[in-house]
């Protein structure tokens, strides 16, 4: 699992032998600057890791940014450091100005390389734009009908928007089917929400050799069929639409379904009698520490 660490320390990864752990501690990227790191694995046994930074030259404009790739060598955990190169300058036209391409993803489809990023700033100019090779050392060619999924291009008091539609992954079920799990909101009087960004599902076409994952003009829908999977999980509680979850504070821990910023207790809060006190602290929503918020 590689990830980011924002003001603390930068790009890293951790492994595993099972996703339940223990997991290792931090192995750190020096080499790899700016944030998004994507770990992609070849048939061939080479490693690659891609990522947002800053172009190699002084950014041209505001939002200027590229995608680098750095070959990996897993065996002795260490970025092979004449490799890095940049794959993507700007994003899919430079000459338009495109602003902070990010959120790289490389696939292997069909005997081509695919690099799929999100393009236009986490706001309602948000995108998804997907380019491809045949060599993964070869330059990537961008879709001519980028971006394969938006919002931005709909009316902006449309009822009961969902928008900031980007930062897409793919994954193909056991069955073959291909989807889309992406970020965006949901947003009330057109630019303001409350849950932050959530995640998506749409179901994912490949035409002529590229993914589709939504027509441009068309909103994303609330709810449609979810994927044909055999394996379910048993979930009493509705997790999405509209809906009222009540807790209790019955239990000796705080439930799993609350969200917290960084560590998930540090002795802020009390569950008694069917209540919880909070302690309040002198800490911001602009510190690194905890804020009892």
């Amino acid at each position: 699992m590689i990830t980011t660490a924002v003001n603390g320390g930068g790009n890293f990864f951790v492994t595993a032998e099972d996703p339940a752990g223990e997991w290792s501690e931090p192995y750190w990227l020096p080499e790899i600057g700016g944030i998004d790191p994507d770990i992609f694995f070849d048939d061939d046994g080479k490693v690659y890791i891609t990522h947002n930074d800053a172009p190699v030259d002084e950014p041209l404009y505001e939002g200027h940014r590229a995608i680098w790739m750095w070959e990996y060598d897993l065996a002795a955990k260490k970025v092979i450091s004449d490799s890095g190169r940049v794959v993507v300058n700007g994003g899919v036209d430079l000459a338009k100005q495109p602003i902070w391409i990010e959120a790289p993803h490389v696939y292997k489809v069909n005997g081509w390389y695919y690099l799929m990023c999100a393009e236009g700033g986490t706001a309602d100019q948000h995108s998804e734009v997907v380019f491809r090779a045949k060599n993964i050392n070869d330059p990537f060619i961008p879709y001519s009908g980028n971006p394969i999924l938006t919002q931005r291009d709909l009316p902006d008091d449309r009822r009961n928007p969902i928008t900031t539609a980007g930062h897409a992954d793919l994954v193909q079920t056991p069955q073959g089917d291909w989807w889309a799990v992406f970020l965006a909101t949901r947003a009330y009087d057109q630019r303001f929400y409350n849950t932050g960004r959530e995640s998506f599902l749409l179901p994912v076409t490949w035409r002529k050799g590229w993914p589709h994952i939504l027509e441009q003009g068309k909103a994303i829908p609330h709810r449609l069929p979810k994927p044909a999977i055999n394996n379910s999980l048993d979930i009493d509680e509705k997790q999405t639409g509209n809906f009222i979850w009540r807790d209790e504070f019955d239990g000796q821990k705080l439930n799993v379904n609350w969200n917290t910023l960084r560590s998930f207790y540090s002795g802020w809060y009390e569950l008694t009698d069917g209540k919880m006190n909070i302690t309040p602290a002198p800490i911001d929503l602009t510190s690194l520490k905890q804020p009892v918020f």
